[in-house]
């Protein structure tokens, strides 16, 4: 059972007895469930420095996880996971400017590209690709993804207020997006 394996990450964390343990289940899951990104988002919290790893460590499976050909769904996501985990970290150190450093973006842009090509119906993710592409201060790709919408979720951007102040080309605006009318 999957989902027994991926509870076992859980139990690992806790207990702290090695890596090698929480590989184990973890490889258990992904082999029972290609796509199983909830085991893909438990081994990232185990590696999360402030438990068994470090910001280095949670880089590197998440990149594994964006470039395999075996798994998929979105377990191809888990670079935009580990940074914003790390994103927190950073806040929590007095930085308010991780999303602004050049490396993040080509990142995320390829995990979320490589994840579009795979999955092109995933208009859901759209909100999150313009989401991370203005944090990250690259305003035409934020204005590309809001053409993608059906409708706007101003919630997902902080509210109607917060979405009218973004840089945003005003046929975008005024459209909600994609020409649909302004969303709720």
């Amino acid at each position: 059972n999957a989902k027994i394996a991926m509870e076992m990450i859980s139990v690992e964390l806790g207990q702290g007895k090695s890596r090698d343990r929480m590989e184990l289940w973890f490889a258990r899951a992904m082999s029972l469930n290609t796509n199983y990104a909830e085991a893909c988002h438990k081994k990232l919290l185990y590696l999360e420095p402030k438990w068994h790893g470090s910001a280095e460590d949670m880089l590197a499976f998440a990149r594994e996880c964006a470039a395999t050909e075996t798994w998929g769904g979105e377990v191809l996501l888990m670079p935009l996971r580990a940074h914003d985990s790390l994103a927190g970290y950073a806040k929590r150190d007095g930085n308010t400017n991780y999303w602004k450093n050049p490396r993040i973006w080509p990142e995320i842009q390829a995990s979320l590209d490589r994840f579009f090509s795979v999955n092109p119906d995933a208009v859901g993710w759209r909100h999150n690709y313009a989401w991370y592409a203005y944090h990250c201060e690259k305003w035409d790709e934020f204005s590309k993804q809001l053409t993608h919408f059906n409708r706007t979720n101003y919630a997902y951007f902080g509210g109607q207020d917060s979405f009218e102040r973004m840089p945003v080309d005003s046929w975008i605006k005024d459209t909600g997006g994609c020409g649909a009318g302004r969303g709720a």
